[in-house]
């Protein structure tokens, strides 16, 4: 099902009626995001936040991923937001090329429309991070963090990422299995492997590499042999679900933000770090996951430091499974979390 259908269908689902009786669904946030707006009356000396979209499903086989932007404002995350105290801006969607085979050492699928949709969203993002006091930019499968990091890394090379993933994305496309670039992310970033691309990637050489020393992977539990070679080479910090299971998820964001200490941050927030009882409509679920308050312990350990500059919600599917709705509004809970929402 391609997006345009999926917002169809998300108009007319008896749960969509349901998620718009209770947040309310614009006709602004069913319809393509070409083009800015603001969601709120703001006074001048607001925070600034700058909402992007971008509905790729370039990096894995699930079309649904690309619906992922839409479903998420029609949640209402602009005015989340904006009742946080946010001037929340939203600059509409950056489109991906076509799907296309493109092999870059191995068989890798679409990497030519990764690429050059990478290199748009990774000028939209630097400009946004040097413009805005906060950047939030919604997925899509995690592909898009190859143009939103290296964005990121040219506004603020010393940024520190906190992964929180249930996989550690960290595949080149000689190791990876399934040839799908939401796996190859970090390769990418840190420049594991030279990516040809037939010239969609030579702009990733002008992009600072990023250092195994500015990455923490949380909540991982999935990780391929390969992948499991990389980190102990590099030497690469992971808090997996045994991390969490024996120190607690406060420890492992004290330790996390520790070593992260005076680096702005983004964090990228895979759905699929969370249990799939909580978040089951997406494309790569794995059990065991964070629970309900430790997903958001995370966002809100993030965002207590106020040095979160950015993040990336990424893999929500609204049409993969029957919590479509559940995971939806999920994602848009965490993104309040990490950009101010508290209990008290």
């Amino acid at each position: 099902m391609t997006a345009h259908l999926f917002m169809r269908a998300f108009r007319h689902s008896r749960c969509t009626q349901n998620l718009v009786a209770t947040l309310g669904c614009h006709q602004r946030t069913t319809r393509s995001f070409s083009s800015a707006f603001t969601c709120n009356d703001s006074t001048n000396d607001s925070p600034k936040l700058s909402l992007l979209g971008v509905p790729s499903d370039h990096g894995q086989p699930n079309t649904g991923v690309a619906a992922g932007p839409a479903a998420i404002r029609c949640a209402g995350i602009c005015q989340r937001l904006a009742a946080l105290g946010w001037d929340v801006h939203d600059a509409g969607d950056v489109r991906y090329p076509e799907k296309s085979l493109d092999p870059i050492g191995g068989d890798v699928d679409r990497a030519f429309a990764i690429g050059q949709g990478g290199f748009e969203l990774s000028n939209k993002v630097e400009e946004s991070v040097r413009s805005s006091d906060a950047t939030l930019i919604l997925g899509g499968d995690h592909s898009i963090s190859i143009g939103s990091v290296a964005g990121i890394l040219r506004a603020t090379p010393d940024v520190g990422v906190i992964w929180c993933d249930a996989h550690c994305d960290i595949n080149t496309p000689e190791s990876s299995e399934s040839k799908n670039i939401h796996g190859m992310v970090l390769a990418f970033l840190m420049k594991l492997f030279k990516a040809h691309g037939d010239g969609a990637y030579q702009w990733l050489q002008d992009v600072p590499i990023l250092a195994p020393e500015q990455v923490v992977f949380i909540a991982a539990r999935s990780v391929d042999k390969a992948e499991r070679m990389v980190l102990k080479k590099l030497g690469i910090t992971v808090y997996s679900m045994h991390s969490i299971d024996k120190y607690g998820i406060g420890k492992v964001l004290e330790m996390t933000l520790d070593q992260l200490d005076n680096r702005p941050l983004h964090l990228s927030y895979d759905i699929d770090a969370l249990d799939p009882v909580l978040a089951p409509s997406t494309g790569t679920p794995v059990r065991g996951g964070l629970t309900y308050r430790e997903a958001h312990f995370v966002a809100e350990a993030v965002a207590d430091t106020s040095k979160l500059q950015s993040m990336d919600l990424v893999e929500v599917d609204p049409v993969l499974a029957e919590g479509g709705v559940d995971t939806v509004q999920m994602a848009v809970e965490l993104a309040a979390s990490a950009l101010g929402a508290r209990i008290l």
